[in-house]
């Protein structure tokens, strides 16, 4: 008679979900909760295994593993992180890189208070906020599948500067020749 299966231990990671704790050469199946079925299955590994590319889903997910026909208890209950966006300030605007696709992103005042303006896509990783007002300590959010990623670095949004027109009036040039012979 085989000893049961114990529960694999399960570890959110940014879009990949770390699996330990289970037998050597398990089969481990990863499910999304609430009926979403398996997502994906490993093949026989020992040690540590990683769920890469987990779609970030506020429902969750769990892990089983399988040894000889055996199959465990699931674990416990854990969800994919979504990548932290990096923010870029310039001239009354914010780039925004390594977006989730998809994802909402919002733009933040140091103090936490919204700016009610739309990002735009300008490809499917980089969105901007054009027309922000200057200012200091501008963050972005991204959300998807209702999972909400920790907050960018802060950046600077500097005023546009107003052009002028230089004129530069140069007399012709000359040259004098004196006490010549």
């Amino acid at each position: 008679m085989f000893a049961a299966l114990a529960k694999p231990t399960v570890t959110s990671k940014v879009e990949s979900i770390e699996v330990t704790g289970f037998e050597a050469d398990a089969v481990l199946k990863l499910y999304r909760v609430n009926g979403g079925g398996l997502v994906a299955t490993s093949p026989p590994v020992t040690g540590t295994y990683l769920f890469e590319q987990v779609v970030p889903d506020r429902d969750g997910y769990y892990v089983e593993q399988t040894v000889n026909g055996a199959t465990s208890p699931n674990s416990d209950f854990v969800n994919a992180s979504l990548r932290t966006p990096q923010a870029e300030g310039d001239v009354e605007q914010v780039k925004v890189t390594d977006v989730y696709p998809g994802a909402e992103v919002k733009l933040y005042e140091s103090n936490g208070t919204p700016v009610s303006i739309t990002a735009e896509l300008q490809s499917p990783n980089t969105v901007l906020f054009k027309n922000v007002p200057a200012g200091t300590g501008y963050y972005v959010v991204q959300k998807f599948n209702e999972v909400v990623s920790t907050g960018s670095n802060q950046v600077t949004v500097t005023p546009e500067r107003p052009t002028a027109e230089a004129k530069l009036e140069l007399e012709p040039e000359q040259i004098v020749v004196s006490n010549f012979h």
